[in-house]
């Protein structure tokens, strides 16, 4: 998203003056996924953000969507199912790229 590639910059127009939430994955995710050279900018934009925990309540969330995707025949990745479950629990969208949250019933979901 930092990379300054169209997608990156489309995603950059949607979170223009809002309030918007990570969680402690997603920073995980972002630093261990930049490039060495990058981290610091990496770093420096998730500070910019409320970084949300992940708790015995998203954990429950996060079972009953996993739950439900496997009783309809598919998988979702248990974190991909926390980070969902981060988003609902403080009622944002998941902004994303990855088109596996769409299969996750009850998250708002953004799609770049």
């Amino acid at each position: 998203m930092l990379s300054g590639d169209a997608r990156g910059k489309a995603i950059l127009d949607v979170l223009e003056g809002g309030e918007f939430y990570t969680n402690v994955i997603c920073c995980v995710e972002a630093v261990n996924g930049a490039n060495l050279d990058k981290v610091a900018r990496v770093e420096a934009f998730l500070n910019k953000l409320h970084t949300l925990a992940v708790g015995y309540e998203e954990a429950r969330i996060a079972s009953g969507f996993a739950l439900s995707c496997r009783r309809k025949g598919g998988y979702v990745a248990a974190v991909d199912c926390l980070i969902a479950a981060s988003a609902v629990s403080v009622g944002a969208t998941l902004v994303t790229t990855d088109h596996d949250f769409e299969r996750i019933a009850g998250v708002k979901v953004k799609v770049f």
